[in-house]
């Protein structure tokens, strides 16, 4: 622990100079055995800082102590500490800089104005720089480090705020991307990381986070916010520097996320300490049977089928502009035949929606829960169960007045306080609702972005945290959100959450390789204008206005000289 001050000391007296063990006295527990816990305690040596210091009346003096713990770094003799005024005054400076380099997203409506405020606030609150760039961590307090599928999610999800998270979360996951088989950390060749941690049970190997790359979906997350990312930006240059971790990571879906070769994405832990379930919802009990019973490994979740196939149908367009049409053509076919194997191994003809999961023995977990829902945003759910699947969200059992809840309120495992089996998570409905909203079903995204914003007018802060309980909304009586107790509050994709939303209700899908923007407007019913300035599109910056003429919603796109915008 290194210990500096803003002022140097007058002089730096050593009080004691060694640790010395001292027997700690244990409790006297009521059956008189004493603590069992007894161990020895040390006295640490003992140095203070003198300061001789003179005032004259009113007058002011201070001084700034920096505690900085560090992790094997070398000490640094002449390091210059700042004060605290100094301190606060970068601190400003930073987050005045973040705000300029963002796009900035007003309404008429001053409750979405607060809720984008504090959504775009907390963003930087658990953003990183890193020598990689921008890098957003999950959430605090409990997991403010860097998470692979959190982190993707949410530059995913902040495109149309500020690019340059993508930017920096790229390129630090492909630094860190897993090089070797162990199974201690659950890492393979071209996996990329579920989790970093850098404390003293990671440095010592008591925990695999150092890092542990048990996640499933973190690997075609990485490819498929890549080829999106390209549609933002049309960054060749970054796309040359990535494709050597790019190819790794689609060589660790078709040999190491494939498990058995039948076209379908599973994981399985092999860590002693690993994590059970590895798709987003990876609390213990978040995949069972309507008996109780969990499923067993290997497990092949409906969401990650499709993040594989936007990672396929992606990167088939990439290579095909690099010149290797080959290797176009096969991934293509691949995801073709992953829409076709989904098709046929998850849907639930008696539900009329898609099965949440399947066990180790290709058995539907028979749930309806907003899994598939991610679907409709990768360009996996086309077919045509694609109608009845979106009409089966908006029953009140998944969609309850304060946005879709992770599972139907009708399975028997329903829980509206669990983590995973009934609550409602913003940065699930985001994605569900930008599904829905690029799939053309636009009122139907409108309505769960509508519920999931009141529940935000109503949570302390305007701040969305990382889930709220998924109790049905009552109307009559004017109920409020309930809060799930120990949710990380800021969360990074819960703040994206409100940025995707808003993206996916005005409709705007970028293509800058084709020069092409579509925007497929609508507002909500009390919203009657929404703006957005300096939205980055590679070279391009464009203002995008939105309002409510009468009966028609219309809009105006500047800046975009050049671009081929189309209104739908």
């Amino acid at each position: 622990t290194e210990v500096g001050f803003d002022r140097l000391p007058d002089s730096v007296e050593a009080v004691s100079t060694t640790s010395s063990p001292q027997r700690t006295t244990p409790w006297n527990i009521g059956s008189g055995t004493g603590d069992p816990r007894e161990e020895l305690g040390m006295q640490p040596p003992l140095v203070q800082a003198v300061y001789h210091v003179d005032l004259l009346p009113r007058e002011r003096w201070s001084l700034t102590v920096h505690i900085v713990p560090t992790l094997g770094e070398p000490l640094i003799a002449a390091r210059q500490y700042p004060s605290l005024d100094e301190s606060f005054t970068r601190i400003l400076d930073e987050y005045n800089e973040w705000e300029s380099s963002c796009t900035r997203i007003e309404s008429d409506s001053e409750l979405l104005n607060a809720l984008i405020r504090q959504s775009v606030q907390d963003l930087r609150l658990v953003i990183n720089r890193v020598p990689t760039g921008l890098l957003p961590v999950a959430g605090i307090p409990w997991f403010a480090v860097p998470f692979g599928r959190d982190s993707l999610i949410t530059s995913l999800q902040t495109l149309a705020l500020n690019p340059d998270i993508a930017y920096g979360t790229l390129r630090f996951l492909a630094m860190h991307q897993g090089r070797h088989l162990d199974t201690w950390r659950d890492e393979e060749p071209g996996k990329i990381l579920h989790e970093i941690r850098s404390g003293e049970m990671a440095a010592l190997g008591e925990v695999p986070q150092s890092p542990y790359y048990g996640s499933v979906d973190s690997t075609p997350l990485f490819v498929w916010l890549f080829s999106e990312l390209m549609k933002w930006t049309d960054d060749w240059v970054m796309a040359a520097d990535l494709k050597p971790h790019l190819e790794q990571a689609l060589e660790w879906i078709r040999i190491y996320g494939d498990r058995d070769g039948d076209g379908l994405i599973e994981y399985e832990s092999h860590s002693a300490s690993g994590i059970s379930n590895q798709g987003w919802k990876d609390s213990f009990d978040s995949i069972a049977f309507p008996d109780g019973r969990l499923a067993q490994s290997p497990v092949a979740v409906a969401e990650v089928q499709g993040y594989a196939y936007a990672a396929e149908s992606g990167m088939a367009e990439i290579y095909e502009h690099w010149g290797d049409s080959d290797r176009a053509a096969a991934l293509a076919l691949s995801a073709a035949m992953r829409r076709k194997r989904f098709e046929d191994a998850f849907w639930m003809e008696s539900e009329g929606f898609y099965a949440e999961a399947l066990d180790g023995e290709k058995k539907q977990v028979r749930a309806v829960t907003t899994n598939p829902g991610h679907c409709f945003l990768t360009g996996l759910l086309q077919g045509p169960h694609a109608d009845a699947a979106a009409e089966r969200l908006m029953l009140d059992d998944m969609l309850c007045g304060w946005g879709l809840r992770t599972l139907s309120g009708n399975y028997p495992t329903f829980n509206p306080i669990s983590y995973h089996n009934g609550s409602i998570w913003p940065h699930d409905n985001s994605m569900v609702a930008a599904g829905l909203s690029r799939a053309g079903y636009q009122d139907k995204a409108a309505r769960v972005i509508g519920q999931v914003f009141d529940a935000g007018f109503r949570l302390p802060g305007y701040r969305l945290p990382e889930l709220f309980c998924g109790f049905s909304r009552d109307l009559r009586y004017q109920s409020l959100p309930a809060q799930y107790p120990v949710s990380c509050a800021p969360q990074s994709w819960a703040a994206g959450s409100v940025i995707h939303m808003l993206q996916a209700l005005i409709g705007l899908n970028p293509d800058l390789p084709r020069k092409r923007v579509e925007l497929r407007p609508a507002l909500l019913p009390w919203l009657n204008e929404l703006r957005f300035q300096n939205l980055r599109l590679g070279p391009w910056q464009l203002s995008i206005r939105i309002w409510r003429a009468g009966e028609d919603v219309r809009c105006e796109v500047t800046g975009a000289d050049g671009l081929d915008v189309v209104i739908r």
